[in-house]
């Protein structure tokens, strides 16, 4: 039997619904949940990661502002062996392109050839959890390694979609995305790109207790 397609669905003031969708901790522990079940994005729940109406309370607002930056392709950096592209505008700035000499402070960002296996480089693309870069190895572009649909809470930090997971919200988000197989979405309500994340969590210390 066929796997249900897992789906999250949100407008601009609503929290993210999650359907036919598994929900895990960081740990690797999955939740209990039913079919559908509200997620916080607006970051003032009292029963995080679950929504409590607060974003009502609170007058949140999920409205992205413009940002040319995310509608534009990614950036390539060629290698003898393998392209790194770049869609920087989808960082989460997670801080596990640390390969040191490839992905650097100075232009060109990305320097595939100072690596010193292909394969070092290409699983540095793997740990990017928003999607923002991906690589092509033989003019096949490698973006989609993740098979079970998972959503995943970090602590104090935003939610790991995993698997194909569909989104689906009035900001037509999913034109942005590089790749629906792995991506991030803002629990803090901070973020200047909702629904995604783009890192304002740790600037703003976000916590899951209070």
């Amino acid at each position: 039997m066929k796997k249900k397609q897992s789906q999250i669905i949100l407008s601009k003031y609503s929290p993210l619904m999650a359907v036919d969708a598994e929900l895990f901790t960081q740990d690797g522990n999955k939740l209990p949940t039913p079919r559908v079940f509200s997620l916080c994005r607006c970051g003032a729940s009292n029963n995080k990661p679950f929504c409590d109406g607060m974003h009502a309370t609170i007058r949140f607002s999920g409205e992205r502002k413009p940002n040319k930056a995310l509608h534009k392709k990614p950036q390539e950096y060629k290698g003898s062996k393998v392209t790194v592209h770049d869609k920087r505008a989808l960082c989460c700035h997670h801080g596990t392109c640390n390969l040191i000499g490839v992905f650097t402070h100075e232009k060109p960002w990305i320097k595939p050839d100072n690596a010193e296996r292909t394969e070092d480089v290409v699983e540095i693309v793997k740990k990017c959890p928003t999607g923002a870069l991906t690589a092509t190895i033989d003019n096949k572009e490698i973006k989609n390694w993740f098979e079970q649909q998972k959503i995943i809470i970090q602590k104090n930090g935003p939610y790991y979609i995993q698997g194909g997971v569909k989104l689906i919200d009035d900001q037509a988000t999913d034109t942005v995305l590089v790749t629906e197989d792995h991506y991030a979405l803002c629990r803090c309500g901070a973020s200047n790109i909702k629904p995604l994340c783009d890192g304002t969590h740790t600037s703003i210390n976000f916590k899951d207790e209070k």
